[in-house]
């Protein structure tokens, strides 16, 4: 029985840890989530197995109520791992099964006890075993006594509830409830880190406010786990062993004194705030962020910004979400010293699955003052801004460097995007030279770019006088277009794999170019390509490896003597156009003959019947293949030796060739007429010795007609009835139209009438009638209707103010002393065609309102000849008619007449619009600085109804022809009035267009001739030479 009864005790023991560990790990995952049930099923039982044992009154009841109450332990530690491993992967690691094993070993001893208890009868035995159980009763006070758990909220505010909370010692190692801290005058800081230092694992919130900015910065330095945190504190805020957390906010009250924000183990939470902003850590002076273990961010974006030269450590991260699933991310950073994103020994696999184990693999990624950055194994976007140094890249898509203009070194290797979701059209466009989307420019706004480097799949790539570039190396690229120009330091450039145009000029230290790339055409209908090589002064040898060119040009480069490769250039793919330039370089021929042919051959110049021979080391011959190519095509070829050292001729067949160099001029002027005479002079300069090849076609004269009138044309324009203020058109009335008349009949067109199995009701369905009707096409009237003529433009004006930048705007009005003038407003104007002018009104009155501004408009505008403007229907509305050029008072009612548009000037310093636009305000300086007003005119064309009678026959209108509307009831069209007679006339007469009465004369604009032609005014006008016809050249010296 003794025998029993110890090991009934060590096992009560083991029961004790076991309880321990149930109630730690149960705090560690209740940290996470609230499991606050298990918790207290834990604690329910622990006190009914102590009230149990209290409230003994045989001892065969105890043994028998704590049989049940370790039956009951055990189903709780059952419930406990569940919940474990269903929370989070701390959590999910607790291992109970040691626990679950003792207990249910002490059932076993317990059944034992009950057993020999069954058999006891003396008093001896049973007082052996109470003794025994008072032993269980005194381990189990001493496991509540020393397990630390403490389930009440802990508020700080002064110095009083500081000692309360600090006398509870260590019973709050396990606090289940919230802390607060508020700072107050005196906070004792040591005392408050030794507060804290007692706290390891927490299931509730902590709420912690230092006092002010010099207080001293309190470090969290045993809590593992806790819900939300919310912190203002100067200094730092520093967790070093937290590894879980709900939503953490940083305040940033005092963020020019805090340096660090440091969670080295923090590996699950589920919110990163500073000040509330989600997904944001910004401490701009911060010198460390350390987010070393965070494995997954709790979004999907996070910012960080930190003092420049920052050390963060986000190495443990990569862009899941909590499932593991790869996400798009959003990361920003701005200050760390250096970022690495991916690792450059991964790959995305074969089907576009993300390959990094660190970091994110699509989304977007803004870098600013990250000195060094390395991305890798990214798809996404990639944006890099000022402060940024050194970037490397491996795997990349894009990466837009516009912004960053502190870039000393690039290396990148680029990918196309190989996203799973695209389609197989989105793919095959990425290939094309079309797409955009990685295009690499490098500009003179990188003033410290020193080397770049970049190879696989790339777009565009282009070097623009970037200052300090000495380096740029394409090796493995297969890029679209290559442009190297205007770069000052450059003297090392490797060139691409695959290229389609391409650029090298004006890079002037550069000593030699291998242009060695293999001409690609990735878009459907390209034919060749253009190669460029100009302007380079110290460039004395190329060596080329492409083909397929339409347009070559290598031209001064002074030192370049030696061209090799050539043979490489065979044609112009299949272009039937190709332009050649090369010229003004330093390419030699040492030797030209030109062969005197037989007397019985027939010799054309230039062509391959005229013979010689020519000694050169340039290698220019090797291009023989190419130019004759371009000879055979459409352009012009134009290939120049730079120095002949001897010319011989020979002047008879067979006979001696004789020293002709002192009589050679070199060429001066290149452009296409001189060369083309250059080409053929072999007798004055004897220039044409030193052209290798030149081919112009002929082309004949391009000429220009003016003045043509080809057809007799009869306008006539109406204007349209509208609605007020809105003005709408008015539909037509009962069978309103038009009515033309001709030899032998009448059409009618009005409301009413179908077409197309449509009835017409509106103005615009009456234009559309007559244009669709095609009867009187076979008596030689063509009818062409619009909605171009009578034009009056309708400017509406907008003045409101605001104190709130644009929120609940009122009605403006200028301001000015009380009683004096608020000055005028400026307005730039369409006067005519193309021309604007400025124009001023009077000043205005303090306080004007719209209505004042628009009455002020409105007579300025009256006193120049080129408008008429009155009042529209709401007080901010002003009708405008324009006259007809050249100083008349006649409204010009044509399609010419060109739109009024009408532009307000506010100027800061008050030049042009003298009136202050916002009261209160001294100046509209300081007005327009405020956003607080709006002051704009918007124009509105409304257009009338044209209709032009086109004479199509070859003799003139009869007399009979005429047109007129057909019902008279200015409903929707407008008659023009009589004023002499006060009365309507129905026939058209004064709605017809008459040159320089309401419309302008043909001299004032030709346009007006397609609307007002009369039968003897037609013309086939005046035909000038614009560009001179050319003759063919051809100079091929290529057989030589």
């Amino acid at each position: 029985m003794k025998n029993i009864q110890t090991k009934y005790k060590l096992n009560f023991k083991t029961m004790k840890k076991g309880l321990l560990t149930v109630l730690a790990a149960s705090l560690v995952f209740v940290g996470c989530q609230n499991y606050d049930d298990q918790f207290d099923d834990l604690n329910a039982q622990i006190s009914a197995l102590k009230s149990q044992v209290d409230g003994l009154s045989s001892l065969s009841g105890q043994v028998a109520s704590l049989s049940g109450t370790i039956s009951g332990l055990q189903a709780g530690v059952s419930a406990a791992q569940a919940s474990a491993s269903a929370a989070n992967t701390a959590a999910s690691a607790i291992d109970l099964s040691g626990l679950s094993a003792s207990l249910a070993e002490l059932e076993t001893k317990v059944n034992a006890v009950q057993a020999s208890l069954a058999g006891t009868a003396t008093a001896t035995a049973v007082s052996t075993l109470q003794d025994e159980i008072d032993a269980i009763e005194a381990d189990l006070a001493d496991l509540l006594s020393t397990s630390n758990i403490y389930s009440t909220a802990i508020s700080v505010t002064n110095a009083t509830s500081l000692n309360a909370a600090l006398a509870l010692g260590n019973k709050i190692n396990v606090l289940n409830a919230d802390l607060t801290v508020t700072g107050y005058s005196g906070m004792d800081y040591t005392k408050v880190q030794t507060l804290v230092d007692r706290i390891n694992t927490m299931t509730g919130a902590i709420t912690y406010t230092a006092f002010s900015s010099t207080g001293t910065a309190v470090t969290f330095n045993n809590l593992t786990s806790v819900g939300n945190i919310t912190m203002t504190q100067p200094g730092s805020y520093s967790f070093p062993k937290l590894t879980n957390a709900a939503v953490i906010d940083l305040k940033d009250d005092y963020e020019t004194t805090v340096t660090s924000v440091s969670f080295p183990l923090l590996t699950t939470v589920t919110g990163l705030q500073t000040d509330a902003t989600a997904d944001t850590i910004e401490f701009t002076y911060a010198t460390e962020v350390d987010l070393g273990s965070l494995a997954t961010a709790p979004g999907t974006s996070l910012t960080i910004t930190t003092k420049k030269d920052a050390t963060l450590d986000l190495g443990s991260w990569v862009a899941k979400d909590a499932a593991g699933t790869h996400i798009n991310f959003t990361l920003t950073l701005n200050g760390p010293a250096s970022f690495t994103n991916g690792t450059a020994a991964g790959t995305f696999a074969s089907t576009g699955l993300p390959g990094n184990t660190l970091g994110a693999h699509d989304g977007t990624i803004a870098l600013t003052n990250v000195a060094t950055a390395a991305i890798h194994n990214f798809r996404g976007t990639i944006t890099l801004n000022t402060g940024v140094k050194n970037f490397t890249g491996n795997n990349v898509v894009s990466a837009g460097l516009s912004g960053a203009t502190d870039l000393e070194t690039v290396n990148m290797t680029m990918i196309r995007d190989n996203d799973p979701a695209n389609s197989a059209t989105t793919t095959a466009a990425l290939s094309k030279s079309s797409a955009t989307g990685q295009d690499l420019a490098f500009t003179a706004s990188h003033a410290k770019l020193t080397s770049v480097t970049i190879t696989g799949k790339a777009g565009d790539v282009s070097a623009t006088s970037v200052p300090a570039l000495t380096t740029l190396n394409l090796s493995g690229a297969t890029a679209f277009d290559v442009s190297v120009t205007g770069n000052a330091s450059l003297t090392s450039f490797t060139d691409a794999t695959t290229a389609e145009d391409w650029t090298f000029d004006n890079n002037d230290v550069m000593t030699s170019l291998n242009a060695s790339h293999t001409t690609s055409l990735t878009v459907t209908g390209d034919t060749a390509v253009s190669v460029s090589v100009s302007g380079n002064a110290e460039i004395t040898s190329l060596a080329i490896g492409f083909d397929d060119v339409s347009v070559l040009n290598i031209t001064s480069n002074a030192k370049l003597a030696s061209i090799t490769g050539g043979t490489a250039l065979k044609d112009n793919g299949t272009a039937t156009t190709t332009n050649v330039d090369i010229h003004q370089n330093a390419l030699v021929a040492s030797l030209v003959r030109d062969t005197k042919e037989s007397p019985s051959a027939t010799v054309v110049a230039g062509a391959s019947s005229d013979t010689g021979a020519i000694t050169t080391g340039s290698g220019i011959k090797d291009l023989d293949a190419f130019l004759t190519d371009a000879i055979a095509a459409t352009g012009i070829v134009s290939v120049w030796f730079d120095t002949v050292t001897k010319l011989e001729i020979q002047a008879t067949y067979g006979g001696s060739y004789t020293d002709t160099t002192s009589s050679l001029t070199a060429p001066t002027a290149w452009d296409d007429a001189t060369a083309a005479s250059n080409a053929v002079d072999y007798s004055s300069t004897y220039s044409a010795y030193y052209n290798y090849a030149f081919s112009r076609d002929a082309s004949a004269a391009v000429t220009s007609t003016t003045g043509a009138r080809s057809n007799e044309v009869w306008t006539w324009v109406y204007d349209v009835n509208r609605t007020a203020a809105a003005y709408q058109d008015v539909a037509l009335g009962a069978a309103e139209g038009f009515k033309i008349s001709y030899d032998g009949g009448n059409t009618i067109f009005d409301q009413g009438d179908t077409y197309n199995g449509s009835t017409v009701t509106t103005i615009d369905d009456l234009v559309a009638y007559m244009n669709a009707d095609t009867t009187l096409d076979a008596l030689g009237i063509d009818v062409i209707a619009d909605r171009a003529g009578y034009q009056t433009t309708l400017a509406t004006f907008t003045y409101q103010t605001s104190a709130n930048n644009g929120l609940a705007n009122t009605a403006g009005a200028t301001s000015g002393s009380a009683g004096t003038t608020a000055g005028r407003h400026a307005y730039t104007v369409m006067m005519s065609e193309g021309v604007e002018s400025i124009i001023y009104t009077a000043a205005g009155a303090d306080n004007d309102a719209v209505a004042d501004i628009v009455d002020d408009f409105i007579t300025e505008m009256n006193l120049h000849v080129d408008f008429t403007a009155s009042d529209g229907t709401n007080d901010n509305q002003v009708i405008i008619h324009r006259h007809i050029s050249g100083g008349t008072t006649h409204r010009d009612l044509s399609p010419e007449a060109a739109a009024i548009t009408i532009t307000p000037i506010i100027d800061a310093a008050m030049a042009s619009t003298t009136a202050t636009m916002l009261d209160g305000y001294a100046s509209n300086t300081a007005a327009l600085a405020s956003n607080n007003f709006v002051f704009t005119v918007t124009e509105q064309q409304l257009q009338g109804i044209r209709v032009t009678l086109k004479n199509t026959g070859g003799t003139a209108f009869s007399s009979n022809v005429s047109f007129h509307i057909s019902t008279l009831s200015n409903t929707g069209i407008v008659a023009q009035t009589n004023s002499a007679a006060s009365a309507t006339l129905p026939n058209g007469v004064y709605n017809r267009l008459v040159l320089g009465n309401n419309a302008p004369t043909f001299a004032q604009d030709a346009g007006i001739g397609q609307y007002v032609t009369a039968f003897a005014d037609i013309t086939a006008g005046t035909t000038t030479t614009t560009t001179a016809a050319v003759t063919a050249v051809n100079n091929n010296r290529t057989g030589w």
